[in-house]
């Protein structure tokens, strides 16, 4: 079993509607290439960290490709509440439209909660930062979603102050 801080992730939000993130568990790397067609990618990505970072149990991230949806749920879990029981599902299919029999591959793992919203925090305040420059800000439409990220950083300053008190 993969130690619960043995996980890392990466996420590059490209020109023009595209996305790709990296996953790796036990040295393996899981690539997904991301459409913002049918949704923002970056956006799920950050709600769902912010509402573990608010204190909530659980939280979805649903990604598209073309074709294709990956939909990642986070569970806490109930006896090691600081730990995090992550389900990856594949689908042929695109969001909403897959159903069971369109299942491509499903990964397991679990991962420490504050590890994991440091992983998705780093890769934020990255791209938070790139926004600054203008070349790349325009070449990505200037979508960032800056309320949300406020919230989340906002959401683990709280929950750190938690943690130290």
């Amino acid at each position: 079993m993969t130690s619960p801080n043995e996980v890392e992730f990466s996420f590059q939000l490209w020109p023009h509607g595209w996305s790709t993130a990296r996953l790796w568990i036990d040295r393996t790397v899981t690539e997904f290439t991301l459409t913002h067609v049918f949704n923002d990618p970056f956006e799920s990505l950050l709600q769902s960290s912010n509402r573990l970072a608010s204190g909530e149990s659980w939280a979805t991230i649903e990604w598209s490709d073309e074709p294709g949806s990956y939909v990642w749920q986070f569970l806490t879990m109930a006896t090691e509440q600081h730990l995090l029981s992550v389900e990856l599902a594949e689908y042929s299919q695109e969001l909403p439209l897959h159903k069971p029999s369109d299942l491509i591959n499903r990964t397991s793992f679990v991962v420490a909660r504050d590890f994991w919203l440091h992983l998705v925090y780093s890769e934020s305040r990255k791209i938070a930062d790139s926004f600054s420059y203008r070349d790349y800000r325009l070449a990505r439409d200037d979508t960032f979603p800056r309320r949300l990220f406020e919230e989340f950083q906002a959401n683990l300053k709280k929950q750190r102050n938690k943690t130290v008190t």
